[in-house]
């Protein structure tokens, strides 16, 4: 049975009201919990056995390193509305790690380079919100404007 739109009007404000938010927020959380069973797994802990070298890799930091890329693919990038943003997160730090291991980058940089790409896939993760949630105001200014029209004629008919 489809609801009437009587009710649908009264309804569709109540529920779009907070239904835009950012899948990926939840996502962030849940992978920390993968990257900490990373670390269990792997047995390397980067806040501790990477600060003990400045190049090169760490004996586990591969396999680490491996379990994260899989974490963010089977968990940020399910969620997110730009996985493309996380594909080159992996694909740039894949890179910087080979640099990492060949000795032309230190592990500072890299983790400052790192950072800077998760700055920005977290802004452009909020402003893909904001879009979306004004795509969501308009439409539900148009529905209305629709339904106020509607019942101005009907009125006008009776």
């Amino acid at each position: 049975m489809k609801p009437s739109r009587s009710i649908l009007t009264f309804s569709l404000p109540f529920m779009l009201v907070g239904c835009v938010s950012n899948p990926v927020q939840k996502a962030y959380t849940s992978m920390e919990s993968h990257l900490a069973g990373c670390v269990q797994q792997t047995r390397y802990d980067p806040d501790k056995e990477g600060r003990m070298i400045s190049s090169g890799l760490h004996n586990n930091e591969k396999a680490y390193l491996s379990c994260a890329y899989e974490g963010i693919e089977s968990i940020l990038m399910s969620k997110s509305r730009l996985p493309e943003l996380y594909q080159d997160l992996i694909s740039q730090h894949k890179f910087m790690t080979m640099q990492v291991d060949t000795g032309q980058m230190d592990r500072a940089t890299r983790k400052n380079k790192t950072q800077a790409l998760i700055d920005e896939i977290k802004k452009q993760e909020k402003l893909d919100v904001e879009k979306l949630q004004q795509e969501l105001d308009q439409a539900l200014e148009e529905y209305l404007k629709e339904e106020r029209e509607e019942r101005e004629l009907r009125e006008m008919v009776r």
